[in-house]
């Protein structure tokens, strides 16, 4: 039975399977170039932009979500947390929500304040932008708290380019 030859490609008319005789204007045609400027564009129209909330018990949230109809290029994320009393202890988390699929952010943050209002933070930048959709929601979430008095203050921050037609 005959074997089906196999051999490495010789060179890039090999390689792109272009038959003899191709000029470099043809070879033009089978190559495009392309330029990503995504980053250029979304640098003129980056946001800054959050929502807070106060923080008592387990499991409460703070939210931030994209709106219907809207696409996001989202360069980062940050949930920043003010603790009001020395000794106080609080542990959170930061996650993405795209849908029902939850993506931490990183490992849930626990910190006990030794001055009172002690800020904290847990924040993501992105090397390439995250593609957020309608719904995608920013979530700041509360694992453990225990305060004398008073309440947490929690807020997420997202810096983003919103695109597409129907995001201006």
């Amino acid at each position: 039975m005959p074997r089906q030859i196999q051999q490495y490609a010789q060179g890039l008319f090999d390689l792109l399977n272009i038959k003899q005789g191709t000029t470099l204007e043809q070879m033009e045609d089978e190559l495009q170039g392309t330029l990503d400027l995504t980053d250029i564009y979304a640098a003129q129209e980056l946001i800054h932009n959050g929502t807070s909330a106060a923080w008592t018990t387990v499991n409460q949230t703070v939210n931030f979500t994209v709106p219907i109809g809207q696409l996001w290029f989202v360069y980062g994320f940050s949930v920043q947390v003010t603790i009001p009393g020395i000794g106080d202890t609080i542990r959170f988390a930061a996650q993405i929500d795209e849908n029902g699929l939850f993506l931490n952010v990183s490992e849930s943050v626990q910190i006990t304040s030794v001055v009172a209002n002690e800020n904290t933070a847990i924040s993501k930048t992105f090397e390439r932008p995250l593609i957020a959709h309608s719904g995608t929601t920013f979530t700041g979430r509360v694992r453990n708290i225990t305060l004398a008095a008073g309440s947490a203050t929690a807020q997420v921050i997202v810096r983003y380019a919103r695109v597409g037609p129907s995001s201006k």
